[in-house]
């Protein structure tokens, strides 16, 4: 099995850094849906784009925070908080500047609070999974975009199962599936 070699990595981090181009840009979006219909959920993503080697690195952030009222001023009531920080990157398979159809891979670290099943304690979790993405960026203009995408991923190590009848958004499972259905992004 190959090592990791962290200074190799950081040595190749910084030559691609310092290797900014005028057609490099940074972008950032954000889910419009999440913004309109869900009181304590947000989702964000900074992404830089060396368009030179069609690659885009990305890191998305998901939040949700839930109280769940089992009765009203109640002890069993119990707060539930998820954030996902994600590290993206992603090729493009299209030099179209109008659509870009990307596939990548993806880190994820997870701090989730919350409720175990069948039980009153809470719970405090971090989780580190991998996985693959694969999306489209359609430019509205020079400036805006919408982004679509599908992701499936895994955890790795234990796994707490929150309450069933949670009502997080995101998931909690072992294996886990992100679908994008509207992010609008600008290019600056």
């Amino acid at each position: 099995m190959k090592q990791f070699n962290l200074k190799k990595n950081i040595f190749i981090f910084l030559i691609t850094i310092s290797s900014l181009h005028a057609e490099d840009y940074f972008d950032i979006n954000f889910n419009v849906v999440s913004l309109f219909t869900f009181e304590h959920f947000f989702s964000t993503e900074v992404s830089y784009v060396v368009d030179k080697h069609n690659i885009e690195i990305g890191i998305p952030i998901v939040y949700e925070n839930f109280i769940h009222k089992r009765y009203e001023n109640s002890q069993y009531n119990y707060e539930q908080t998820h954030l996902n920080v994600d590290l993206h990157i992603n090729y493009f398979f299209t030099n179209s500047f109008k659509n870009r159809v990307f596939f990548g891979i993806f880190s994820r670290y997870t701090y989730t609070k919350g409720k175990l099943e069948n039980d009153f304690r809470l719970l405090k979790e971090d989780k580190f999974g991998m996985g693959v993405q694969i999306g489209i960026k359609k430019m509205l203009d020079e400036s805006f975009y919408l982004k679509f995408s599908l992701s499936l991923g895994r955890y790795f190590g234990a796994n707490a199962k929150f309450n069933d009848n949670s009502n997080l958004l995101v998931s909690n499972e072992k294996i886990f599936f992100d679908f994008e259905l509207l992010k609008l992004g600008i290019i600056f």
